[in-house]
């Protein structure tokens, strides 16, 4: 319990880190973690990743704003991660993409670290996979055309 809460601390101060529009309707709104998974992407390294909402929770117009955040430190530091990787999105609960981690795995002769990430929209899904390129440096290596409705 108490290392859930401690990573639980850590993913809401990371969100907070996130630059935002100032003028956007969820400035100021309290940021919940939906998912939170802890990996090594490589040894010597500790990582996150999480999805961290914010809900207007109004009953005509339902809005939600998902970030996605990675962060790593040093495996021997008891320190504060650093946020290395974010996306975010917003807009209607029913259509706001919400992504999550589905694995990570060690790709190509070289075992790169790389996520699985699905984007899922309420009508259909986009995968991507975000890797790792280097101490502190993710990006999106490709992403696949939709899959749905």
């Amino acid at each position: 319990a108490a290392d859930s809460a401690a990573s639980t601390k850590e993913v809401l101060r990371l969100a907070s880190l996130v630059p935002s529009d100032p003028a956007q309707p969820f400035h100021g709104l309290p940021f919940s973690a939906r998912t939170i998974v802890r990996f090594e992407p490589e040894p010597g390294v500790d990582a996150l990743v999480s999805d961290v909402v914010r809900r207007i929770s109004t009953e005509a117009d339902p809005r939600e704003e998902h970030t996605l955040i990675v962060a790593e430190r040093d495996s021997g530091s008891t320190g504060p991660f650093t946020l290395v990787y974010h996306e975010r999105t917003s807009g209607p609960e029913e259509t706001v993409v919400a992504s999550d981690a589905l694995a990570i795995l060690a790709v190509g002769p070289q075992r790169r670290a790389t996520m699985v990430i699905s984007r899922d929209n309420g009508s259909g899904t986009v995968y991507a996979l975000l890797e790792r390129a280097g101490a502190g440096r993710w990006s999106v290596r490709w992403t696949s055309a939709y899959a749905g409705c």
